[in-house]
């Protein structure tokens, strides 16, 4: 495929929990295969600030998943992707509220699919517009193609490449 595309209810996600989504974060962290998204802050956001933390109100962060460990119910997903689409390594991506911090715009150097598993996200995406992803929708996006999340709510998404 050489363009972005959105194929609705393509697959079942509907045995994925939050506390799956938990136990691969709690296991990334601890195995240090974790990232954090955390927003800019403006100076009137900020509360408290000390040299190791600044505590603040205004966005949320996201928490990103980047290791290896699937946990049993997103194991059919997981081989469904290799197996279908080639997609072999997959990022959890997850936020607690609408308007959680993201990479903003950008590109990957790699095809990736997404696929919501809890909650809805909208992505603006080069060539394609703004769509919007119920849990079990794939969004395909090439190589190269610049694309945006927008955080809507609460929601944990897997992007696959």
């Amino acid at each position: 495929m050489t363009q972005a595309q959105l194929s609705k209810r393509k697959v079942d996600v509907s045995n994925i929990t939050w506390e799956d989504v938990f136990d691969k974060l709690e296991y990334d962290r601890a195995q240090k295969n974790f990232t954090v998204i955390a927003p800019k802050v403006k100076p009137e956001e900020i509360l408290n600030e000390s040299e190791d933390v600044i505590l603040h109100r205004g966005a949320m962060n996201t928490m990103v998943c980047e290791g290896n460990y699937t946990p049993w119910s997103m194991r059919p997903l997981a081989e469904h992707m290799k197996l279908n689409y080639g997609m072999r390594d997959f990022h959890q991506y997850v936020s607690l509220s609408g308007g959680s911090s993201t990479f903003g715009r950008h590109n990957d150097e790699v095809n990736v699919m997404i696929v919501p598993v809890i909650g809805d996200i909208g992505y603006t995406v080069d060539g394609l517009g703004e769509v919007f992803m119920e849990p079990g929708d794939i969004l395909y996006i090439p190589k190269y193609v610049y694309h945006e999340p927008m955080v809507l709510g609460p929601r944990a998404t897997l992007s696959f490449s």
